[in-house]
């Protein structure tokens, strides 16, 4: 298993926890199923995709998170997986994304 450079990780560590945070939420809105299905669909896919890195396909995981922002993002308590994610990271690491 081949893991990304630490701060890579911690990035997508921190959508993971920013993530669990807004679908928490959302869940107490009880009208918002499809956004916490969507929000989960997108970030999913993160654990097992860092513990394979060398093979992970950052475009199509980018997009993923892409697909929900574009969905959700402007929306009442907007959440916005891409920000999230480059918040987190550092010049160096965005430029890997």
């Amino acid at each position: 298993m081949g893991f990304p450079k630490e701060d890579i990780l911690s990035a997508y560590l921190n959508v993971l926890r920013q993530a669990i945070l807004h679908a928490r939420l959302l869940s107490l809105q009880k009208q918002s199923y499809e956004q916490i299905t969507d929000l989960l669909d997108a970030i999913h896919n993160i654990p097992e995709l860092l513990t394979r890195w060398e093979k992970c396909d950052i475009k199509w995981l980018r997009q993923s998170l892409e697909a929900y922002d574009k969905k959700w993002g402007n929306k009442p308590n907007m959440f916005n997986l891409v920000n999230t994610l480059e918040k987190s990271a550092s010049e160096e690491v965005k430029q890997a994304f």
